[in-house]
C-alpha cells in the first residue's frame, strides 16, 4: 500500500494506525508526504517515506507523480478531488477518502523508534509535577490561550505549568518524553492533540468547532474529557484536571462470592487485605432468572449498582472474579485515579478480563449504559471490555480484544494471579445467561 498525504504533524499521526495494520499483516506500507513534516516517521520502523518537496495545495500534482506506485491510496482531504464531506470530522473522511475507514481506532498510535537521550535531555530541566499545556495552533487557532494559562496557574499553584510551545525539540516525536510523565495534558486542536493519542497522560481536549464540527478532532483515545471552542469555560477545564490529580479515596471491591475450594478462600484472604471494602452479591433484586436463567447469577449492573450506592467521590470501585488473588493493586488504582476506568487480563496469551476498576464519579455518569450482562456465564466481560473502550474512541475486534489497548488496559504485570483450574463455563455456550451476554457482546462491538 501507499499513502500520499501532504498535510501537516497531526494527519501524519492521523495515519500511523493504517500503516501498523499493514505491518501486522506482513506487508510493509510506503507514505508520501510533504519533506517539512517527514520527520514525525523517524520515529517509526515499520513503514517506507516518500518525501515531496511541495505544499499541500499541490496535491493534484503529487498524485500525477504517484502514478505506478503500488495500491496507491490518497488520504489527503484538502485538494482531494473527492473530497466530500460524508463523516463527522476530517479525520475519518481521510481514512474513508483513503479506503480504510474500516480500520479506524483499531489499532494503537506506535512510535516503535523513540529517542530516549533526546527525550530526557527536554524532560531534565522541568520540575515535577507538572501539568503540560498546548495552547498555539496553526490550523485550529485557539483565542483564550491566555485566560487558560492564567487559570491553570492560580489553581494549580503546586503544579508547574509546561507551556509546550517554549519546549525546542528536534523532532516532534521527542515530545512523548515529556507527555508520558506529564501529571495530565491540556491541549488545543493541534499536533499534540494527535500525538496524545501515543501517550500515557490523561488528556482534556480542547476541538476546533469554527466554522463547522467537521473542522475539529477527533479526541485521542486518553481524553478522559473533551471541550468545543464555542463552549469554552475556563473553570469547566480545570474543574477536569482536578479530576486527575486529586488522590484517590478508598478501595471498594465487588465480588460475587460463590465458590468454596481453597483457590476461592486463598483469593479472599488476599482480596481482605487488598481493599478498605469488601461488597458481596448478597440481597441484589436482579438475577439471572429474570432472562430466563435457572441459574442465580447475578447481574453486573447490579453489582456496580450497590458499589456506586456506598462508595462515592474519588473512591475506587473493583469487580473481580472470587477466585483471582491480588497481588498489587497499585497500578490499578493510580490508572484509575487518572482516567477513570482500566481492565486488566489474566495474561498476554488469555483474552478474558480478570478484573475491572472504575472511577465512582466516571461509573456514576455512564452507569445508565453500562452492559447489562450476567456474571459467571460466557461474554460478559468481553461486552464490558468493549463498552470500556467506546468511552475512549476505541473500536474493538475479536483480534484486538487479545491485546491491551491504552486506556483501556493495563498489562498483568504482579496485579493479580488467577490459578490454572478447569472451566466451569464449558458446556454452557447455549444457556440463556450466555446468549443474553452474547448479545450485548455483539452490541458493545458495533461502532
Amino acid at each position: 500500500m501507499t499513502i500520499l498525504n501532504l498535510g501537516r504533524i497531526g494527519d501524519n499521526i492521523s495515519l500511523l494506525p493504517v500503516l501498523y495494520s499493514e505491518h501486522l499483516a506482513g506487508r510493509r506500507p510506503t507514505i508520501v508526504t510533504s519533506g517539512k513534516y517527514a520527520d514525525i516517521f523517524e520515529g517509526v520502523s515499520y513503514c517506507d517515506v516518500r518525501k515531496y518537496s511541495g505544499d499541500p495545495v499541490e496535491l493534484h500534482h503529487a498524485i500525477g507523480l504517484c502514478q505506478g506506485l503500488p495500491d496507491l491510496r490518497v488520504a489527503q482531504v484538502f485538494m482531494h478531488p473527492k473530497g466530500m464531506k460524508m463523516e463527522r470530522n476530517y479525520a475519518l473522511d481521510s481514512y474513508r477518502l483513503g479506503g480504510f475507514r474500516d480500520l479506524w481506532r483499531r489499532h494503537p498510535y506506535v512510535f516503535d523508534q523513540r529517542n530516549l537521550e533526546r527525550e530526557e535531555k527536554l524532560i531534565e530541566n522541568i520540575q515535577v509535577p507538572f501539568i503540560a499545556v498546548a495552547t498555539l495552533g496553526v490550523t485550529s487557532p485557539f483565542a483564550n490561550s491566555e485566560c487558560l494559562m492564567t487559570a491553570l496557574k492560580s489553581r494549580f499553584p503546586d503544579y508547574t505549568i509546561v507551556d509546550l510551545a517554549k519546549i525546542l525539540a528536534e523532532k516532534f516525536q521527542d515530545m512523548l518524553g515529556i507527555l508520558d510523565r506529564a501529571s495530565c495534558l491540556v491541549t488545543i486542536d493541534t499536533s499534540f492533540l494527535w500525538l496524545a493519542n501515543a501517550a500515557k497522560c490523561p488528556t482534556i481536549a480542547l476541538i476546533n468547532s469554527t466554522p463547522t464540527d467537521w473542522r475539529g478532532s477527533p479526541p485521542p483515545v486518553t481524553a478522559t474529557s473533551a471541550f468545543r471552542y464555542r463552549d469554552f469555560q475556563v473553570d469547566s477545564v480545570c474543574d477536569e484536571v482536578e479530576k486527575t490529580l486529586l488522590p484517590v479515596g478508598q478501595t471498594w471491591a465487588i465480588v460475587d462470592r460463590f465458590g468454596q475450594e481453597k483457590r476461592h478462600r486463598e483469593a479472599f484472604k488476599s482480596q481482605e487485605r487488598a481493599f478498605n471494602h469488601l461488597l458481596t452479591t448478597n440481597n441484589l433484586p436482579r438475577t439471572a432468572q429474570e432472562i430466563g436463567d435457572s441459574r442465580p447469577l447475578p447481574m453486573l449492573k447490579e453489582m456496580m449498582a450497590k458499589a456506586i450506592k456506598f462508595s462515592s467521590g474519588r473512591d475506587v470501585i473493583v469487580w473481580t472474579n472470587d477466585d483471582v488473588q491480588i497481588l498489587d493493586l497499585t497500578p490499578v488504582v493510580d490508572h484509575v485515579r487518572k482516567f477513570g476506568a482500566v481492565g486488566v487480563r489474566r495474561d498476554p496469551a488469555h483474552i478474558g478480563r480478570e478484573l475491572f476498576a472504575f472511577r465512582w464519579d466516571w461509573l456514576a455518569d455512564r452507569l445508565y449504559n453500562f452492559p447489562d450482562c450476567a456474571v459467571a456465564s460466557p461474554w460478559f466481560d468481553l461486552a464490558v471490555a468493549a463498552w470500556i473502550r467506546k468511552q475512549f474512541g476505541w473500536v474493538s475486534t475479536m483480534d484486538n480484544l487479545g491485546k491491551d489497548l491504552y486506556p483501556c488496559e493495563i498489562p498483568n504485570d504482579g496485579i493479580l494471579h488467577h490459578p490454572d483450574h478447569p472451566s466451569s463455563w464449558t458446556g454452557t455456550m447455549e444457556a440463556p445467561a450466555s446468549k443474553w451476554n452474547e448479545r450485548i457482546f455483539k452490541m458493545e462491538m458495533s461502532k
